[in-house]
């Protein structure tokens, strides 16, 4: 049997938010109207008149007067007092619950939320009438600067599997064959390989780098200059905004792969960074032509195919077989082109959650237990002595043989981390993240 305690779900590191906002200079939080002049008194007493405007303001919230809105420097310790019951926010919200006296973060995951067989996840008994009642949040869609404070519990550690290539990988399988799949193939990541196309980003540190495009994907890591030339694509993420080609090439790929056009992908990537990376309209179409036009032409054949299926039939089926109906002529094209890889996903992370849980049950693990689906990944808590175990499993229920439209067989690939909280390892801000 699993526990009462456990079994209400990951546990926070609630009472200390000081760690790991090294990517941004503070959060926001939500103060209940119980403790907003206890919280008011301890922020000014913590900082000086000057620090205290730089770094704090309210607001009224809409449709809540007496709730008001505070950001927290990164350093900063909240105080006992007001950190039981917050809404968090990071740039835009992330995480809204209210913790239960346990110190656990808890779910309820919806089967039916989305088009995709992809769980939903959202707060316990969660309503505006039964707020006061409700516990949880999403669990899914953390920012993952905020996954640290989620921890194991004692003698316990994290272990994470997520599907290696995902999407992308089904994709491959979608096109005929082609460069796109024999990227995988090879071991060699959409997103750099993409940089080969955009010489003009490489020329002066790569003279060579037209060569690369005349090379065989198969034969392209024996090249003496690719190694250095991947890991350069690779490092420029941490470039000033102008120069974020792994960014551009990494968003370009998800983007072209499901028929983005050039406006909304220009407002994705200045969504997604913050505002920080901007680019005309056609520096957009550059990329995403180069992408499907000239880089992986075959896109085209599967976006064909995925039209030809909904004209003819009304519907497209996952490599699994399951169903989504499309009742009209007319459809949103980017929501078309990503049912199949999406969904399929979804299921394979499903199916191994289920597979995992039964495993538990029919192995007596009474200490194992499953946290989190996390559409492509999942997440197990274990003991120490045995994380290493739970970890080769959870690999083994991911990597699921699966059948392509045109018949072919393969296999989807996975890779896990393990640690003592759930967000990513940094030897100086999270030292006990996942590896």
């Amino acid at each position: 049997m699993i526990s009462i305690d456990r079994a209400l779900g990951i546990t926070t590191d609630g009472r200390q938010l000081k760690t790991n906002w090294h990517s941004t200079d503070g959060i926001k939080l939500w103060i209940p109207e119980d403790y907003q002049e206890s919280a008011k008194k301890h922020l000014e007493q913590e900082f000086p008149n000057e620090t205290f405007k730089r770094y704090y303001w309210a607001n009224e919230l809409s449709g809540t007067p007496d709730e008001r809105l505070y950001k927290i420097p990164r350093t900063h310790e909240v105080c006992d007092d007001f950190s039981d019951s917050i809404l968090w926010k990071y740039e835009k919200p992330i995480i809204n619950f209210t913790m239960s006296k346990h110190q656990r973060f808890t779910t309820a995951f919806k089967l039916a939320k989305t088009n995709t067989f992809r769980l939903g996840s959202a707060k316990l008994w969660g309503s505006k009438r039964k707020a006061a009642r409700s516990f949880g949040g999403n669990m899914q869609n953390w920012e993952k600067s905020t996954r640290s404070l989620a921890i194991a519990d004692d003698g316990m550690s994290f272990a994470q599997a997520d599907q290696a290539g995902a999407e992308a990988l089904i994709v491959a399988y979608l096109c005929p064959p082609g460069r796109f799949r024999d990227l995988f193939l090879h071991g060699i990541k959409p997103h750099v390989y993409l940089g080969v196309f955009f010489p003009e980003h490489w020329i002066k540190q790569f003279p060579m780098v037209h060569e690369f495009a005349k090379t065989p994907i198969a034969e392209l890591k024996n090249h003496p200059n690719w190694p250095a030339f991947a890991k350069a694509v690779a490092a420029s993420d941490g470039n000033p905004s102008a120069s974020r080609y792994y960014y551009f090439y990494k968003t370009t790929c998800h983007s072209g792969n499901y028929g983005v056009k050039e406006n909304t992908f220009v407002e994705g990537i200045l969504a997604k960074s913050g505002g920080k990376v901007v680019i005309s309209p056609a520096t957009g179409a550059k990329f995403l032509s180069t992408y499907r036009d000239v880089a992986f032409p075959e896109l085209h054949i599967f976006h064909r195919y995925v039209e030809q299926r909904i004209e003819k039939c009304g519907e497209l089926r996952n490599l699994f077989g399951y169903p989504r109906k499309f009742r009209k002529l007319k459809f949103d094209e980017k929501e078309a082109y990503a049912f199949i890889p999406q969904s399929t996903v979804g299921c394979i992370t499903n199916i191994a959650v289920t597979r995992m849980t039964d495993f538990i049950i029919e192995n007596n693990l009474h200490d194992w237990i499953v946290l989190n689906n996390c559409h492509d990944s999942f997440l197990v808590q274990a003991p120490d002595q045995d994380i290493k175990q739970a970890a080769a499993k959870m690999t083994e229920l991911l990597n699921q043989n699966l059948v392509g439209i045109r018949g072919e067989t393969f296999k989807m690939r996975s890779e896990v981390k393990i640690g003592k909280n759930w967000g990513d390892y940094n030897e100086k801000y999270n030292p006990q993240g996942l590896k």
